[in-house]
């Protein structure tokens, strides 16, 4: 039987060390780190920005726009521009509003790490609402790594 190469070009991480199978725009896998991850500083602003301009009522459409006419690379350019493969078909020039209202529940972007549960489901762990029924809350570790945003 031949051994399957793995499609992740990433080591494995230590025995009991979780890490994302998917590292989010603005972070970079960092094996030397005890998180596995670390902040890419060149597209960081670029993240608080989404956040600070959706805290201030702009649309996501909105902050779509004003991304591409900043030229921010959207996540499928920075992953090329990081030498990572992408799909064939990936739009490399547009920002996609979609993924960008992922951005706005990934507990990544606040430090925290998401252990098991939905991303979507975030936004009960932190809201302190009472959880509808058929939902269930996240197992999350906080201030697991640098946070880009605050939880505020």
């Amino acid at each position: 039987m031949t051994e399957k190469k793995s499609r992740n070009k990433h080591q494995l991480p230590p025995e009991g060390v979780h890490t994302a199978k998917w590292i989010p725009y603005g972070y970079l896998y960092d094996p030397s780190s005890t998180a596995l991850v670390k902040v890419d500083t060149e597209v960081a602003e670029y993240v608080r920005y989404i956040f600070q301009k959706y805290m201030e009522g702009m649309s996501i459409p909105q902050i779509c726009k004003q991304l591409e006419e900043e030229g921010a690379p959207n996540p499928t350019l920075r992953r090329i521009q990081l030498g990572d493969t992408v799909r064939e078909h990936a739009d490399r020039e547009h920002w996609n509003a979609a993924s960008l209202n992922q951005f706005l529940f990934n507990p990544m972007y606040a430090g925290d790490f998401l252990l098991s549960g939905r991303v979507w489901d975030a936004v009960y762990y932190y809201s302190g609402d009472p959880v509808p029924e058929g939902i269930t809350l996240p197992e999350i570790e906080e201030n697991h790594h640098e946070a880009l945003i605050s939880h505020e």
